[in-house]
């Protein structure tokens, strides 16, 4: 049985440091020189400050999984993008599964590892991993709205990724880059209007598809023979970083005869109902369109993936840093990796 909770906690000399310290729910607080009165002052003003914690932890403390979820959902759709939401809803559904009606402040790492071995049953290994990821911030928003109790969300990070090799884990499939022949074939001869002005955007700016899905004719700069688009919303907006989207002349040539057709604020290549793509419904007029196009089908990101190993041997890591929104080189350098293997195989078709 777990040891009972002593409060207050008491005061222990921390040897090497030479500081009074305070372990209090896994966590240690360190006060003055041992014995000091500055360490004496220090201890009635932090255990003022973990009084009210405490206090506001009972306050709450019968909130279930499923009520911390409720809560985290409405600051979601102020904080998260709809793609993220919609990634946070898919974690978070087994976990509302298996321990909805559970005690949130009595849920382990144990009970967490439960939740990763049941999606490990049908999920790859590096999605389990990423889930099990926004289970965890999800705890940690609660531990800082004081839902649960402090240190909830330090004892589930003891819980490790999921590592390989591993019997019975499955690996996803590796984005491989999209061949230039079939995506041209695709857009010419399988999608619709705006389906094929999608799909040609993301070719000449290997843009992400959520990007080219919410491109409006006010934020796109029209001042030079470069059009500059920089979306509003976009995957490192919440870091407070601006995304920079560069037309060239293919891109402008095909937005010139659309935009001012448009109102500023109404979306340049819409779904079918008036709306953006998202994810879901990008993926499937994709594969109808390759279907239509009699080309084996393939996935809005491995165009991005073709674009960067198209950039890459061509105009350099930076500028196909710049090009592709990567906040740093390490991201770039992989496809640069891909682009390496392919000019490889060209010298060893000649040389070899």
């Amino acid at each position: 049985m777990p040891r009972r909770e002593e409060w207050p906690p008491r005061i222990h000399p921390h040897r090497p440091s030479g500081r009074d310290r305070v372990r209090w729910r896994g966590r240690d607080y360190y006060l003055g020189s041992i014995g000091s009165g500055a360490s004496r002052q220090a201890y009635v003003e932090l255990i003022a400050r973990l009084s009210k914690e405490r206090q506001a932890v009972e306050n709450s403390s019968g909130l279930t999984i499923a009520q911390v979820i409720a809560h985290w959902l409405v600051h979601a759709k102020e904080e998260y993008s709809p793609e993220e939401q919609e990634n946070y809803y898919y974690a978070i559904a087994p976990l509302a599964q298996l321990y909805g009606q559970t005690q949130a402040e009595s849920f382990t790492p144990l009970d967490l590892r439960r939740v990763q071995s049941h999606m490990s049953k049908t999920l790859a290994r590096s999605l389990v991993n990423r889930r099990i990821a926004r289970i965890k911030t999800l705890f940690r928003w609660a531990e800082m709205e004081r839902l649960v109790s402090v240190g909830t969300y330090h004892a589930l990070l003891a819980l490790s990724p999921l590592l390989r090799p591993r019997q019975g884990l499955k690996e996803g499939r590796k984005v491989k880059p999209a061949e230039g022949w079939r995506v041209m074939r695709a857009a010419m001869w399988g999608c619709y209007d705006t389906l094929r002005l999608h799909l040609l955007l993301m070719w000449y700016t290997g843009a992400r598809p959520s990007e080219i899905s919410r491109m409006t004719p006010q934020q796109i700069e029209r001042s030079s023979d470069i059009w500059f688009y920089r979306p509003a919303k976009h995957k490192t907006a919440w870091r407070g970083k601006q995304r920079t989207i560069y037309l060239g002349p293919h891109c402008v040539e095909l937005l010139r005869a659309r935009i001012d057709d448009i109102d500023p604020d109404g979306l340049i290549v819409p779904n079918w109902d008036g709306g953006p793509f998202n994810r879901r419904t990008l993926y499937v007029a994709l594969r109808r369109a390759c279907r239509r196009a009699g080309v084996d089908p393939f996935s809005p990101y491995s165009i991005r993936h073709a674009v960067a190993s198209r950039l890459v041997p061509a105009v350099g890591l930076d500028a196909a840093r710049a090009a592709l929104g990567h906040a740093g080189l390490s991201m770039t350098d992989h496809y640069a990796q891909a682009s390496q293997n392919i000019l490889g195989c060209n010298a060893a078709r000649k040389e070899g």
